[in-house]
């Protein structure tokens, strides 16, 4: 029984002993490979060891060059993003700029022939400027003078010029809060004072008598076809004489990036 036992430990040892040395064998053989010293050694040893060596230069070259491949197709990747997002960019500032010379020809097509105009951005507007007024980027030096009218969209008048300075104009809006302008209204050569309530609003009282529905059309006088607003609204009491009604322009300000002034 012991001497069986003694037989098994001493197997054992053996074993490891010689998975010792293989292992040391291994790491020797790849040391002398890194080094490139087994060239050196009898050309016997060196026929066995060489097709190892060449396959671990292959792999390592195929490693390298595969790693610069994924290198170079991430930088092609990387500025193939950015010339499209480049053209994508200029292919939206053309559309827009496009859509804005459609949007002036069709304005500066609504003017009358006779009607002198200047053309001018819109540089401020409600919300960044009290009531309903605009600051505009045309001034003396472009022939504009204080009560000079200004328009949106070649026919609907919006109000006239307060103030000028060389290079810029102060726009005070019929719809300004208090603002009083007179109107006609429809074909019926009746007149009336429409009151601004602010945000492109009016009031305008008109006798009990006349009819005014919703839809109609308020013109400024004098200009024909010129509009200012229209009747969105009619309250009436019938104790009072007159009824009220509420006129909106039929111009959002917030939505427009040009006007033409009357000069």
């Amino acid at each position: 029984m012991i001497l069986s036992m003694n037989h098994h430990l001493a197997k054992t040892y053996r074993r490891r002993q010689a998975s010792v040395i293989v292992v040391i064998a291994i790491l020797a053989l790849f040391f002398l490979l890194q080094k490139g010293l087994l060239k050196r050694l009898n050309p016997f040893f060196s026929h066995i060891v060489t097709p190892i060596w060449q396959a671990e230069n292959f792999t390592r070259e195929f490693l390298a060059l595969n790693l610069d491949s994924k290198r170079d197709l991430y930088r092609q990747n990387i500025l193939l993003k950015k010339e499209l997002e480049s053209r994508s960019s200029e292919i939206a500032a053309s559309s827009i700029l496009k859509a804005e010379n459609e949007s002036l020809k069709v304005i500066m097509g609504r003017i009358p022939e006779d009607r002198n105009v200047v053309l001018s951005a819109i540089l401020a507007k409600p919300n960044t400027t009290p009531y309903d007024t605009l600051i505009i980027d045309r001034g003396s030096k472009d022939g504009i003078k204080v009560d000079d009218l200004v328009f949106v969209g070649g026919d609907v008048l919006i109000g006239e010029i307060e103030s000028v300075e060389e290079n810029i104009s102060r726009v005070i809006m019929f719809s300004t809060p208090g603002n009083i302008s007179q109107v006609l209204y429809g074909n019926t050569g009746k007149y009336f004072n429409a009151r601004g309530n602010g945000n492109g609003a009016f009031e305008v009282d008109v006798s009990r008598e006349i009819e005014v529905v919703e839809g109609d059309m308020f013109f400024y006088p004098g200009l024909d076809n010129t509009l200012v607003g229209i009747a969105k609204r009619i309250d009436f009491d019938s104790r009072d004489s007159f009824k009220t009604v509420i006129m909106k322009s039929p111009i959002n300000i917030q939505e427009e990036r040009w006007v033409q002034v009357r000069i």
